[in-house]
């Protein structure tokens, strides 16, 4: 979740530096020289006096570029790194300048004093437009798309996790309880809108063998979408040995330095509490629940409901509760469904080949 954090920092500061930073037409050829950064952040974000810029100018276009940034805060964040840019300036053949070709390197980065993964990065400006072409944090986030860097500032990205550590996460963003959280999570985010307007994501998350607080669960599969800096939990998929978990509620990017990061996720069980053990529980959407259990080989029941009233009455129901057994024999599968209040059974027959 911080990597989506820094990665809003980045977009978010992409279009200021370019209107304040990036010259176009007048650069002199092998000339170098170091600026006081403080002169040319934004008010509303403080910086400590040992930071800086060095700029050096070489032939053929080439640039090579020094940020040392110390206790940079934006909001509860502070932020301190060395971030060193290599490139070179693109020409159309009148010879007027059309962008920038460069890579993106990090060193001795810290988010709030505790270190983060180095950062690597592959990009373009064309125009008025920044393509990325990968910016990764450490092996397990990737970033890449486009981002316009004149208003409206449209963006169109998508972030990539590979078996990140969510011990690292919690460490880093100040979870409560940190010490208990850990897992494996993977998933992709799909980043679209604009800056100055809306800007709306969605993407799917999966941890395996992981711990929140004393509940422990074998898989988590959430599905997300997300308003800003509100990314909420739209559906879960739980499977765990000792108690069902549904998860619900949101995560707020805004409190990824201050701490609280999951204060909005709810972690409960269904049906007033009831552990259910060796069930596989699935949510689909806000209010129906399936969980299913096998009890041994050959025998497997389910069991489907809804975690909220209905408006409608019972029978009128569009979805009311049911109950199936399925039982194995050799090649053969039967399953039997039966709903509550109705006159309704059915035997399912089906043989593998």
């Amino acid at each position: 979740m911080w990597f989506i954090f820094l990665a809003a920092v980045l977009v978010t500061g992409v279009p200021w530096l370019y209107e304040n930073v990036f010259v176009h037409d007048d650069f002199d050829i092998g000339w170098s020289s170091m600026a006081d950064f403080n002169s040319v952040v934004p008010d509303d974000i403080g910086t400590d006096e040992d930071s800086s810029l060095n700029l050096n100018f070489l032939n053929d276009g080439y640039v090579f570029s020094r940020f040392r940034i110390e206790d940079l805060e934006i909001k509860d964040a502070k932020v301190s790194a060395d971030l060193i840019t290599k490139g070179r300036i693109l020409r159309d053949k009148q010879g007027w300048v059309i962008g920038f070709s460069g890579k993106l390197f990090s060193e001795n980065a810290t988010l709030n004093s505790k270190r983060i993964p180095p950062l690597r990065a592959s990009f373009e400006i064309i125009g008025d437009e920044l393509r990325i072409e990968t910016l990764r944090l450490g092996r397990s986030y990737r970033l890449g798309g486009k981002i316009d860097l004149v208003e409206p500032f449209d963006v169109d990205l998508r972030l990539e996790i590979e078996r990140a550590d969510m011990r690292h996460i919690s460490r880093t963003s100040k979870v409560k309880g940190r010490d208990t959280v850990f897992g494996i999570v993977s998933g992709s985010f799909n980043i679209k809108g604009a800056l100055s307007g809306n800007i709306f994501s969605e993407g799917t998350i999966e941890s395996r063998n992981g711990k929140i607080s004393s509940v422990g669960y074998k898989l988590i599969t959430l599905r997300l979408e997300g308003f800003g800096p509100i990314i909420n939990i739209v559906d879960s998929n739980v499977s765990q040995d000792s108690g069902t978990l549904i998860m619900d509620g949101y995560v707020d990017l805004r409190n990824v330095a201050k701490g609280g990061l999951f204060d909005g996720v709810r972690i409960k069980s269904d049906l007033e509490t009831i552990a259910w053990n060796g069930w596989d529980i699935t949510k689909h959407g806000s209010d129906e629940l399936s969980m299913q259990k096998d009890i041994n080989e050959k025998m497997r029941v389910g069991f489907k409901t809804m975690t909220t009233d209905p408006v409608t009455t019972y029978e009128d129901r569009e979805h009311p509760e049911e109950m199936s057994l399925e039982y194995k024999m050799g090649m053969e599968n039967l399953k039997m469904k039966l709903r509550d209040n109705e006159e309704f059974f059915v035997i399912e027959h089906s043989v593998k080949f």
